[in-house]
């Protein structure tokens, strides 16, 4: 029998190096994977809990792998650690089964999804 946690985090592992490489592909040249925390004291680290892909500017984002009942914990996660980190903008990017990565979704909050869609028609007129 194996061990689920690790089953979990192995799956956790590989999903984040699978979204990193579909964003570089998707021309985020210069996204990079945050280190994985192999102790507890190590998500704790001078810098704050941070983002889990790195070099995309004012965006804080987080990887999950798991169920769709968890999305709604770790969007407000991720708002929050934007929040710490003083960055503009969160998004969860989420697991889809059996689909490519480029069709995975990527979640926000109705608000911030307005403040964008505003900020941007703002900036067109």
């Amino acid at each position: 029998m194996t061990d689920r946690r690790a089953d979990n985090v192995w799956r956790a592992r590989h999903y984040r190096e699978l979204i990193l490489l579909q964003l570089q592909l998707l021309g985020f040249e210069d996204a990079a994977l945050r280190p994985w925390p192999t102790r507890l004291s190590d998500a704790f680290t001078d810098d704050g809990p941070g983002t889990h892909v790195t070099g995309i500017n004012g965006w804080t984002l987080h990887v999950h792998s798991g169920l769709q009942p968890r999305w709604g914990t770790s969007l407000d996660a991720v708002e929050q650690v934007a929040a710490l980190d003083g960055t503009p903008h969160a998004a969860l990017i989420a697991y889809r089964k059996d689909r490519p990565a480029a069709d995975h979704y990527v979640l926000m909050s109705l608000s911030h999804w307005a403040d964008l869609v505003q900020s941007r028609q703002g900036a067109a007129t």
